[in-house]
């Protein structure tokens, strides 16, 4: 753990044993199957949004399908996602004309066989992607003594070691006692 050396913090004291129980167990989600609607409620929350809109994604699910999926009536599916305020609405007559393969598929992930290809998570968002932001330019000061490899290192954290680009260096050299 890095320990800083002009300020303590509470962190800098934790032995490594007390460091590790600060961390929880990794917990694993299986979102590429069907699950019960007792698994499904145990889920947190944004776990619960994330499984319905990939099913929605992947197998233009609407709340029927889902529901019969859980095994529950479609009002309390609806009912449900409305009082725990999950960010999906579900509408009346919401894409239920499928094609043969889209319903094949369905029949399938609810059996519980493999689909020919699996569930791939995207985005849970259904906004056309945009490239990604990249960096045009920054600039970087240092002042005081000037020690080459922190300067190194600031630069390589910023820039990754896999960047092209061109950089330009420009060095002014000031009396030494300016900084004490």
């Amino acid at each position: 753990m890095y320990q800083s050396r002009k300020y303590m913090l509470p962190s800098d004291r934790l032995t490594n044993k007390q460091r590790a129980q600060l961390n929880g167990s990794p917990v694993t989600y299986k979102l590429n199957r069907p699950m019960s609607w007792e698994e499904f409620k145990a889920l947190p929350h944004h776990v619960q949004t994330e499984y319905v809109q990939l099913l929605m994604r992947n197998f233009k699910a609407n709340a029927t399908r889902l529901a019969d999926m859980f095994g529950i009536n479609v009002s309390s599916f609806c009912k449900y996602f409305k009082t725990n305020e999950l960010g999906i609405t579900f509408t009346r007559g919401n894409g239920s004309a499928l094609s043969r393969e889209q319903l094949e598929g369905w029949s399938k992930f609810v059996d519980g066989e493999k689909p020919e290809e699996e569930l791939h998570e995207e985005p849970a968002c259904d906004i056309v992607e945009q490239p990604r932001m990249q960096m045009g330019e920054f600039s970087m000061s240092f002042y005081g003594n000037i020690d080459p490899i922190a300067i190194s290192n600031s630069i390589t954290k910023v820039l990754g070691t896999d960047s092209v680009g061109q950089l330009d260096i420009t060095f002014r050299l000031d009396r030494k006692e300016s900084y004490n």
